[in-house]
């Protein structure tokens, strides 16, 4: 028997009460699921500098910032975080294939690496950057071979 208030309700009630309990949960996960507003894209404003035309290293490049933090041994430990707008990686110790393939958004290099591309607001210039450094050091490495 089941208590519904002040008056007590049979089995058949009961399992007619249960179902129903049921289908208005099973209603309102259905219309949560499709009632929700439909996602918004923040926009963001174009980055202020542009990226000087030659640099001497990856780590010299305007959208990467180079961490430092002491770790509980007093050793110091790297990292390198992606400022282009609308990108929050970052990655631990300084590997320049890794920052080239993210800031460049190769695809197949970023496959190969096994790194994500860059998905912030950069502009054309500050991506040609990362791409002539990386045209470099493969031509370097197809050199060496």
């Amino acid at each position: 028997l089941l208590n519904n208030g002040n008056e007590q309700v049979g089995d058949e009630g009961a399992i007619l009460l249960l179902a129903i309990l049921r289908l208005h949960r099973q209603y309102r996960r259905h219309k949560q699921k499709w009632t929700m507003k439909p996602m918004k894209f923040k926009s963001f404003p174009p980055p202020a500098a542009a990226a000087p035309m030659a640099l001497n290293s990856v780590w010299d490049h305007p959208l990467i910032e180079i961490m430092e933090e002491t770790t509980v041994l007093g050793k110091i430990k790297k990292s390198w975080k992606c400022l282009a707008p609308g990108c929050t990686k970052t990655w631990s110790g300084l590997n320049t294939t890794k920052a080239l393939a993210h800031g460049s958004r190769d695809p197949g290099y970023c496959k190969e690496k096994h790194v994500k591309p860059c998905t912030g607001a950069a502009t054309p210039e500050q991506i040609n950057l990362f791409g002539s450094f990386l045209k470099g050091k493969l031509s370097k490495k197809a050199a060496v071979k």
